[in-house]
């Protein structure tokens, strides 16, 4: 299976949907902000009180996940209750655990602040972890909130829709036309 975090930035707002550990988060005013919560045990462990955030950050079990895209017929999506306000000047980061497993948030935060274009900072992070080891797959999306973003609203629909639409049909129908080889070739891509 394979994990997902999908944002619709709508006018000045942005609607969150996740799946297992792919995580969003939120640079405002120089501060990052873990905005999604990780679907896996360790989260559940940190939650219950049973793990500081330190015995967290390096648990050998950090890698078992209680939600995955493509595992099961039904997969229960997270959306966030309430659209995340955007500001001018915020940045948005979308990745998967290869980075912040490998990349501590000290290094991220000074990425996301250097001032560099999405796509340098999207490199440059990659390249951080693939130097810490690259254990995992790394994928880095990094947005900009500009004015002329928060009211280009259409594309960022489109681009939700098709996402969220990937995520229920691989939830609802993977399994099904996993027969099909047209599906097998694309299941392939995400295992």
């Amino acid at each position: 299976g394979t994990t997902a975090v999908v944002v619709l930035c709508y006018r000045r707002w942005a609607y969150v949907a996740h799946v297992g550990d792919s995580r969003l988060y939120l640079l405002r005013d120089g501060c990052l902000l873990q905005v999604t919560k990780d679907h896996s045990m360790v989260q559940r462990m940190l939650d219950a009180g049973e793990l500081s955030a330190e015995e967290a950050a390096g648990h050998p079990k950090a890698n078992i996940i209680s939600r995955v895209v493509g595992q099961f017929q039904d997969v229960e999506v997270e959306c966030q209750p309430y659209p995340l306000r955007l500001a001018p000047g915020d940045r948005l980061l979308l990745c998967t655990d290869g980075l912040y497993r490998m990349v501590d948030e000290m290094d991220i935060l000074y990425q996301l602040r250097d001032g560099k274009t999405p796509q340098d900072i999207c490199n440059e992070l990659v390249l951080l972890a693939n130097q810490a080891g690259g254990r995992d797959n790394i994928t880095v999306q990094v947005v900009d909130c500009q004015k002329s973003l928060l009211f280009c609203w259409w594309l960022a629909f489109v681009v939700f829709a098709l996402c969220l639409l990937g995520l229920l049909f691989w939830g609802w129908w993977g399994t099904s036309l996993s027969r099909f080889p047209v599906f097998q070739t694309i299941a392939s891509f995400f295992s």
